[in-house]
């Protein structure tokens, strides 16, 4: 899916290891999202990040019943995302993770 370092490969591991104990649970897919496929952060909106994406979903989880998503009517999906480059404002690693309101999925992008 994704060629991940020792190191990102550890902290992949800590920050699933925090969702779960948060009571998120690992899910296949939620609609167009799903581990492997490639996504953009929302605030990414150069051309290429519409087209190609920006990074890759590595782990999908859902919290049933959480509190948000009774509030808002819609699943509670966090993410770790895999992003082609750090980020520019944390350098030390190009893991991430976010919400699902956060991303576009990018259909057609392979990479």
């Amino acid at each position: 899916m994704a060629d991940l370092t020792p190191d990102e490969t550890e902290e992949l591991g800590a920050l699933l290891a925090s969702l779960h104990a948060y009571g998120y649970v690992d899910i296949a897919e939620r609609g167009q999202l799903r581990p492997g496929g490639r996504i953009r952060h929302s605030g990414h909106r150069w051309p290429e990040a519409y087209t190609e994406g920006t990074g890759v979903v590595l782990a999908l989880t859902e919290k049933p019943d959480s509190g948000w998503s009774q509030t808002y009517g819609m699943p509670d999906i966090e993410m770790v995302v895999l992003w082609d480059k750090p980020w520019p404002f944390d350098t030390s690693s190009r893991l991430s993770q976010l919400a699902q309101y956060h991303v576009g999925v990018v259909t057609g992008a392979d990479r």
